[in-house]
């Protein structure tokens, strides 16, 4: 049983069950689309190969025409009446009938049935109209004498029901139940298909898939943060920027920007880092609101952080801070314009957040060729500043899949953090993109996975990694509770280090012995 549990724990754990719904949300036109053509191509086929039939009846007992009663024998009885049935379906009665309604060939099924052990028959007409259907059996009836005086000279049949003309066809459908059928099955196929579309893509959809498809160390996960907390803000649909200084969010997520600058400051002290890339592989992954949270969290411990919005083409910190720019604020325009010197800049540039105190160098419109402006000369000078004026800087950068620009700023940085929404960039061109990082100076230091999506219930009941922020004695940000793969005694990522008895990187086993004790890991608090 236990056995079980945990296969079905680990196949959870590696598909975003969330993903697959919000997918089906998201998409839910193509569902109503699906829908509607499955409708609509019921309604051509009904119309194209449904033909109603008609089927006229009549009822009759077959008995002597020189008696008023029937036979006195039901065994005899019965037998005359399947003879006389077989009379009435001959090919020379149809052909007296059909000449008697002026046609060459009766246009309707003529059939004859008797009740068991009864002299009593049923005739039934069945054609396309029910006028065929009724005038056929008429005929019958009227023109059967021609034939069978010659072989049952006494026999007779008289009518006890019908005939009558059909309001209804025989082989009658219900259109319209047929038609929801057909609308519900192809909109459940569409759900079914775009749920195995997202659930195969070769993405990252759980935390345990970093370590499956990544060759990257896991640095964080950040789950779900609504943006419209309040209710006021939800009934207006108001979206605020997801910041750790707004007093609205959440204590996971705080929290868990906390423990990811304590990685962070531990990884850039302990080795001299200072000048820290965000970066991403594609658009919308939340690189800058990360970028952001890590900057205020810094600062919120350090007099002096800063933070430089390196994406030139499309920046976003001004927005997320709520910050208004003048236009020779703009890191753009010391960069682009040689004439600027870099103390002016720097006097009249640099901003101040006023919660934490966090310095900010922002822009606030989109610049053609970043690409040259970014690894210019005067993007060195500027780091090179500010490596004497403050204690972290942290940049953000453009997507790796779209622009050269991250390239550039990674050779200025001393290490990068890669963002990774959920389920939304491939394994493969994240691995390409860490390539790249870590071929440039910089040290990649690890991938935060965001946005992640907690199992829903009670699928959440089998999931040890949903919604764990790394709270509990359960869920401590890995598989084995601590931070990494290897348990108490193992480390951050796939390679050990950032443990209890180990260092951030690759070698941690081997640098454990020389380290002091005020070099050790701080503690998380």
């Amino acid at each position: 049983m236990e056995k079980k549990q945990s296969l079905g724990s680990a196949f959870l754990s590696s598909i975003d069950v969330s993903g697959a719904l919000r997918a089906i949300v998201r998409n839910f036109w193509l569902v109503v689309l699906a829908a509607l053509t499955g409708a609509m191509g019921a309604h051509v086929v009904l119309q194209t190969i449904y033909k109603p039939q008609y089927t006229c009846s009549a009822t009759y007992i077959v008995s002597s025409k020189y008696s008023t009663v029937s036979y006195s024998n039901i065994s005899a009885t019965s037998d005359t009446a399947s003879l006389f049935s077989k009379l009435l379906d001959s090919q020379v009665l149809r052909k007296h009938a059909a000449e008697a309604i002026g046609v060459e060939n009766l246009p309707a099924q003529i059939k004859t049935e008797v009740a068991k052990d009864t002299n009593v028959l049923t005739l039934t007409s069945t054609a396309d109209t029910a006028y065929d259907a009724f005038i056929c059996l008429k005929a019958v009836t009227e023109n059967y004498n021609l034939i069978s005086d010659n072989v049952f000279s006494s026999i007779v049949l008289t009518v006890i029901d019908g005939p009558y003309i059909p309001t209804q066809p025989s082989n009658q459908i219900d259109s319209r139940d047929l038609i929801r059928k057909t609308a519900g099955i192809c909109a459940l196929i569409m759900i079914v298909l775009i749920a195995l579309l997202t659930l195969v893509r070769d993405t990252i959809q759980t935390p345990t898939c970093i370590e499956r498809k990544l060759d990257i160390k896991r640095f964080g996960v950040i789950y779900h943060e609504r943006k419209n907390r309040t209710l006021r803000d939800s009934l207006h649909k108001v979206n605020r920027s997801v910041l750790l200084t707004n007093p609205v969010a959440s204590f996971p997520f705080t929290e868990t920007i906390s423990k990811m600058c304590t990685r962070l400051e531990y990884a850039a002290t302990r080795h001299g880092r200072k000048v820290i890339l965000i970066t991403s592989v594609g658009e919308n992954e939340g690189k800058s609101t990360i970028a952001a949270n890590l900057a205020l969290g810094l600062a919120q411990r350090h007099s002096k952080v800063l933070l430089i919005d390196g994406d030139l083409r499309k920046p976003a910190v001004y927005k997320l801070l709520q910050l208004r720019l003048q236009p020779e604020q703009a890191l753009s325009h010391y960069l682009s314009d040689d004439s600027v010197r870099l103390s002016d800049f720097v006097s009249s540039a640099v901003m101040q957040e006023e919660k934490t105190g966090l310095y900010v160098i922002a822009g606030d419109h989109s610049v053609p060729m970043s690409s040259e402006l970014v690894s210019s000369a005067r993007m060195q000078a500027l780091l090179a500043h500010f490596r004497e004026e403050m204690d972290f800087i942290l940049i953000d950068s453009p997507p790796m899949a779209l622009f050269s620009d991250a390239e550039a700023l990674a050779n200025l940085s001393d290490a990068s953090v890669m963002v990774i929404r959920q389920s939304r960039s491939l394994a493969q061109e994240i691995n390409t993109a860490a390539d790249t990082l870590e071929s440039g100076h910089s040290e990649l230091l690890g991938c935060i996975l965001n946005d992640v999506y907690g199992m829903p219930f009670p699928l959440s009941l089998l999931d040890n990694d949903s919604y764990s922020y790394g709270y509990g004695d359960l869920h401590n940000y890995g598989r084995y509770r601590k931070y990494g793969k290897y348990g108490k005694y193992g480390g951050y990522g796939r390679y050990g280090g950032y443990g209890r008895y180990g260092d951030y990187g690759a070698a941690a086993q081997a640098e454990a012995e020389n380290v002091s004790a005020t070099d050790k890991e701080p503690e998380v608090k």
